[in-house]
């Protein structure tokens, strides 16, 4: 499930918690939006985040449906 979490929701993988800074690989390579350079609106990664959570707790027909697409 981790595994499926890090390919289709791009969420931070790394340990950079200052702001500001240079993106990681992983943003490099289209696998982060880039929270900690300020790359993608807060709104939008707590979009990403409320997915998660909805997969997580057995919430997920609209996550499906966006799965889907």
């Amino acid at each position: 499930m981790t595994d499926f979490i890090k390919t289709r929701f791009k969420i931070r993988q790394c340990r950079n918690f200052k702001k500001n800074t240079r993106v990681c690989l992983n943003y490099h390579i289209g696998r982060c939006l880039g929270p900690c350079a300020n790359e993608v609106s807060k709104e939008e990664y707590k979009k990403q985040i409320d997915q998660i959570i909805m997969l997580l707790e057995r919430k997920n027909r609209k996550c499906k449906k966006r799965i889907r697409r």
